[in-house]
């Protein structure tokens, strides 16, 4: 709460200024930010994803770019930039386990709602690792919003604490009607705000929402993300919910995954039911 009287009389000071960019480990509080964006005067605000000690690297590199005249602004579609793994690296690492596949992701979207809805557990893992402290698509873990316990069966699952909140992944065309958003939207593709959920879907999704009625949402659009968009966009054709829970792909007190070797090993022990790795369904 201390940082909302200054955001504010910075807002005074600079009356010309419409949008506010923050960055840094204090915001990686979204109840705050979520209080900058709503009562601070600011149009839209936005908060750097790396937000923590990993994000130094980053800001060093655009200060050195800037200095050097190399810096082009522009926005950040995404923050994959970590390692990413090939088909045949994939392949090889799945010989060493219990597992079978079963074909491409996008020929069992179908059944990956099916078993969604019988609240099954699914990995991802595809593409580049994400910078920061949330998972985003790219090393996540899904489930169905609809039930709140599912909340405390993911817990135990992947021996979890039971106080670790998690967030919802929503289509962005939908989001809206969801979620009450009035601003800075492009900061909700990084899940770096807290909105109101509105009323009538409070209890659609329990599992995401918190007690105070918001939620920490992650705006999901299909050039970004295309495996959360194309699994969301066929469970919201089959349930009429866009929403489903996201979580970081790890066991407690472990950083998140980044080998398929670390992948397929939540997936033969148990923590998780189905794998999508490289688009590839794994059982």
């Amino acid at each position: 709460d201390n940082i909302i009287p200054y955001i504010k009389d910075l807002k005074k000071r600079f009356p010309e200024y419409k949008k506010l960019v923050i960055s840094g480990g204090l915001f990686a509080n979204v109840k705050a930010n979520q209080k900058i964006n709503e009562h601070c005067g600011f149009e839209e605000i936005f908060v750097a994803p790396p937000m923590g000690d990993e994000g130094l690297s980053l800001g060093g590199a655009i200060l050195a770019s800037w200095k050097l005249g190399e810096w082009e602004h522009k926005p950040a579609k995404d923050v994959f930039f970590g390692l990413e793994y090939s088909n045949d690296q994939v392949t090889e690492a799945a010989l060493n386990f219990n597992i079978k596949i079963l074909g491409n992701y996008h020929n069992h979207t179908d059944f990956i709602t099916s078993e969604l809805q019988q609240k099954k557990i699914f990995g991802i893992f595809n593409g580049r690792f994400e910078l920061g402290p949330r998972a985003l698509g790219n090393r996540s873990v899904i489930m169905e919003a609809t039930n709140r316990y599912n909340h405390s069966h993911l817990n135990q699952r992947f021996g979890r604490d039971e106080t670790m909140p998690f967030a919802p992944i929503v289509l962005t065309e939908k989001a809206k009607e969801v979620f009450d958003i009035k601003s800075s939207e492009f900061a909700a593709e990084f899940m770096t705000l807290c909105y109101n959920v509105k009323e009538e879907w409070k209890e659609k999704i329990p599992a995401v929402t918190h007690l105070d009625g918001t939620a920490r949402p992650q705006i999901v659009r299909v050039d970004v993300h295309p495996v959360f968009y194309n699994i969301l966009y066929h469970y919201d054709k089959w349930t009429n919910i866009p929403v489903l829970i996201n979580t970081s792909f790890n066991g407690h007190g472990e950083p998140i995954i980044d080998t398929p070797e670390q992948a397929f090993a939540h997936l033969e022990k148990g923590s998780i039911d189905y794998l999508i790795i490289n688009n590839m369904l794994y059982v």
